[in-house]
């Protein structure tokens, strides 16, 4: 497959739709599908900016969202948007976006509409999505009203966490990925990709995707791959599964030195809603072993108006799959106004025996972009995920991964950087025990991976 790509980081979002549009309109390549990706830049103009660049394109199927960066051939920008341009004969393309649903019900709606036996399937969806200070006002809310009527046993404390599960599927508010690529697992044996969409700085009505040049803002939409031979990589900077244990030490280390760990909780969970550990709200037991700064109701909203709310801990939860026997974890910070912990992990996959400790060593920088060296034809287009967690960690030096996709994909790359992905990868296309498996050949963590696809 061949592909060209075109930029522009123009202050003004029609300005800089006309400046792709005009260099695209000049592509040598008659092209199959495109990829359109835009960092926060442009926020509250895509649909325009997507609308004027089909115009030029035509009407081909079209997948992207919002990104905190992305790579091209011989550059690494934090700033503008990228159309990418594919071309390839032997592969059929479909873009299908779900309807506005229900998180579950989308992906079931989806799922039935994907027939293929060759190939991958590319899922863009957001991890976590507030459309408004509406939503936030009345999501706050909900929280506080279930908190007041779980007060005592554990069954009505099951009974409201479920309710407030029930409400933020609803309303489309988490994506939790073992839930979104399980029905999909159901039914195909190739790779599914979760391209989980997200920001390093949270912010209203963010992060969007794009699909066949519509902004269908936090709907999930699917790319579908049908072609032979298409190469699905997926790696960590984490260990295989047999290196690993995890327990609390002393020295609040364990034997690898890679998890630090300062506490063991036994917890109470509902769906993708931690209600408790060692019998006590979440934060109120984590706050007993190390102090993590408060962020008060107003404050988070402002932050949410701002696009100032980090995404990202020091703090880390760690869960362990008793069947897989694989491990995942989600960084924690005391910014909810009630006593429930939702997340975009779905914790009913884990035991009820938790760790809290430090986010993992990283290792080198290379780490996070260790997929390329899985990589098998220099003459094929290699698309690549990152986990934008890279940019804070080593800042500068991930400038140097432009070198590396030079090294091994022969100027016809493209990549993203946004939230650690998630993949359904059935067990021919693993390396090695992957350790972040948290259901059977569904593989996430909440930093750390990323993946390429060769096509």
């Amino acid at each position: 497959m061949i592909s060209e790509t075109f930029v522009s980081n123009k202050s003004e979002p029609k300005e800089a739709a006309f400046e792709i549009s005009k260099k695209a309109s000049k592509s040598n390549i008659d092209p199959d599908f495109a990829f359109f990706y835009s960092t926060l830049k442009y926020h509250g103009n895509f649909d325009c900016m997507l609308g004027i660049i089909k115009n030029t394109i035509g009407d081909i199927p079209q997948i992207g969202g919002t990104v905190d960066g992305f790579i091209t051939p011989s550059e690494l920008r934090a700033d503008g948007a990228v159309l990418v341009l594919c071309e390839d004969s032997t592969v059929n393309v479909e873009a299908i976006p779900a309807k506005d649903l229900s998180v579950k019900d989308s992906i079931k709606q989806l799922s039935e509409k994907i027939e293929v036996e060759d190939g991958a399937v590319l899922l863009h969806f957001p991890l976590f999505y507030i459309s408004g200070k509406g939503t936030f006002l009345k999501t706050v809310a909900k929280g506080k009203y279930y908190d007041l009527r779980c007060r005592g046993s554990q069954r009505s404390k099951i009974k409201y966490a479920g309710k407030f599960s029930n409400y933020l599927n609803k309303n489309s508010i988490f994506y939790p990925p073992s839930v979104v690529l399980s029905q999909f697992s159901n039914k195909l044996n190739l790779p599914v990709i979760g391209i989980n969409l997200g920001h390093s700085g949270w912010m209203f009505d963010s992060p969007n995707v794009f699909c066949n040049f519509k902004n269908v803002k936090n709907r999930i939409a699917a790319l579908v791959l049908d072609k032979k031979g298409v190469n699905t990589i997926y790696d960590d900077i984490f260990p295989s599964k047999e290196n690993v244990s995890l327990r609390n030490t002393n020295n609040n280390t364990n034997d690898n030195n890679q998890f630090k760990i300062l506490r063991e909780f036994e917890s109470l969970k509902k769906d993708n809603i931690l209600i408790s550990l060692d019998g006590k709200p979440p934060m109120e037991a984590i706050n007993k072993v190390i102090n993590i700064l408060k962020i008060d109701e107003e404050e988070l909203e402002e932050s949410f108006e701002k696009g100032s709310l980090s995404g990202e801990s020091p703090y880390i939860l760690f869960f362990r799959n008793e069947e897989t026997k694989g491990l995942s974890f989600i960084g924690v910070s005391d910014v909810y106004p009630f006593d429930f912990y939702p997340s975009y992990m779905n914790f009913e996959d884990f035991s009820n025996y938790v760790f809290f400790g430090y986010e993992p060593s990283t290792g080198k920088f290379l780490d996070y972009v260790s997929s390329l060296q899985h990589l098998e034809d220099e003459e094929s287009f290699t698309f690549s995920i990152i986990d934008v967690a890279s940019i804070s960690t080593f800042g500068d030096n991930v400038r140097k991964y432009v070198n590396e996709f030079e090294k091994t994909s022969n100027k016809n790359y493209f990549s993203i950087f946004s939230m650690s992905p998630s993949v359904y990868l059935p067990k021919k296309y693993w390396n090695y025990d992957y350790l972040p498996e948290v259901k059977e050949n569904i593989l996430f963590a909440g930093a750390g991976a990323n993946i390429s696809l060769e096509i």
